[in-house]
C-alpha cells in the first residue's frame, strides 16, 4: 500500500514538472516570436529630406539601434545652399547636425525627444560697400555658430514615412561683423556691417522647425 502511494506521488510530481516545462517552453517561444517580430518589423535605416529652418533643405539619415527595444536612434542632417537676403549681399550657408532620438514607444515610431549638436557656418559676400574715401568696395566675412539642440518630434509608421520636428538650438549669434573691403584699384579698408536677417536665427540661438519625409528599410 505504501509503495503504491509513493509511486502515485512520484507520477503526480512528474506530471507537474512536465506541465511546468511545457509552459516554460511555450512562454520562451512566444517571447522569442515577439522579439523576432519586433526585429523584423522595425526598419532600422531611414533616409529622407527635411524642409524648414534653419536648414532650408537638408538630407537626413537615421539609424535605429537594434537593442533596448528600439527606443533609441542616431541621426545626422546636412545641407548647403545660397540665399540673397539683400541685393548686394549673398549668403552661403553650410549646416550640419547630429544627435540622438528617444522614441516614447518601441519600434522607433510616434513621438520622440531629440538632443543634438549643430553647426551653422555662414559666409557673407558684401558688394558695393561705401568706403571712407567715397569709393565702392567688396569683401567677405565668415561666421560660425555652434548650438546645442533640443527638439520634440513625431514620425509616422511604414516604409514611406513623414515626420515633424520643432525645437531650439542654444547659442550666441553676433549682430554685426567686421571685414576688409577691397576696391577695384586694390585699396582696402576695414568695415563693420550689420548681419542681415537669416531664417530662424536670433541673438541667443536658432529656431528649429521642419517637415520631413523619406523611406525606411
Amino acid at each position: 500500500m505504501k509503495q503504491k502511494i509513493v509511486t502515485g506521488f512520484f507520477l503526480f510530481f512528474c506530471l507537474i514538472l512536465k506541465a511546468q516545462s511545457e509552459n516554460a517552453t511555450a512562454k520562451f517561444q512566444q517571447e522569442e516570436q515577439i522579439t523576432d517580430s519586433i526585429l523584423v518589423d522595425t526598419k532600422h535605416i531611414r533616409l529622407g529630406v527635411k524642409l524648414g529652418v534653419p536648414n532650408i533643405a537638408s538630407g537626413s539619415l537615421e539609424i535605429v539601434l537594434p537593442f533596448l527595444n528600439n527606443h533609441w536612434a542616431l541621426y545626422g542632417d546636412y545641407s548647403k545652399f545660397k540665399i540673397k537676403p539683400e541685393d548686394d549681399v549673398q549668403t552661403r550657408i553650410n549646416y550640419w547636425e547630429y544627435g540622438v532620438n528617444y522614441y516614447v514607444k518601441d519600434r522607433a515610431n510616434g513621438f520622440y525627444f531629440s538632443a543634438g549638436q549643430s553647426n551653422l557656418d555662414t559666409q557673407l559676400d558684401f558688394e558695393n560697400r561705401t568706403l571712407n574715401n567715397g569709393q565702392k568696395g567688396s569683401g567677405t566675412a565668415r561666421i560660425t555658430l555652434a548650438t546645442q539642440n533640443l527638439k520634440l518630434g513625431i514620425k509616422s509608421k511604414g516604409a514611406l514615412y513623414f515626420r515633424f520636428e520643432i525645437g531650439y538650438g542654444f547659442g550666441t549669434f553676433p549682430d554685426e561683423v567686421t571685414f576688409v573691403a577691397t576696391t577695384s584699384n586694390g585699396q582696402q579698408e576695414s568695415i563693420t556691417e550689420p548681419i542681415p536677417d537669416l531664417p530662424g536665427v536670433g541673438d541667443q540661438g536658432i529656431l528649429i522647425g521642419n517637415f520631413g519625409f523619406g523611406i525606411s528599410f
